[in-house]
């Protein structure tokens, strides 16, 4: 079952980041202030849902080294970093969302 924008929510929200509206209707997830250790607060940005119920957007992963740049991905790399860093998660099960933000979380703090 994809995920919804709802369960999103309540998911990014278990773990301490708090929402925002960015652009009208797309939302951000950060820290709260002066809870990271580093400048940068977002760490998923433009959250938003689908018509089909669904839900995309994307996390912060520069931190994380095993997620490759598109250029040097190999080929059929499930989840490919954008040029800013970012990797789209409208196709992740709970879990694997759920593994990676732990993941990025654990190097902002």
């Amino acid at each position: 079952m994809p995920l919804t924008f709802a369960r999103v929510d309540e998911i990014f929200k278990g773990y301490g980041l708090e929402s925002h509206i960015a652009y009208g209707e797309r939302t951000e997830y950060a820290f709260p202030d002066k809870k990271s250790l580093i400048r940068k607060r977002n760490v998923a940005s433009n959250v938003k849902p689908l018509m089909n119920g669904g839900v995309r957007g994307y996390i912060y992963v520069g931190f994380l080294e095993e997620y490759k740049f598109k250029h040097k991905a190999p080929l059929g790399y499930k989840f490919i970093k954008t040029a800013r860093g970012h990797v789209k998660f409208n196709d992740m099960s709970e879990q694997e969302l759920r593994t990676l933000l732990e993941r990025v979380i654990k190097h902002y703090r």
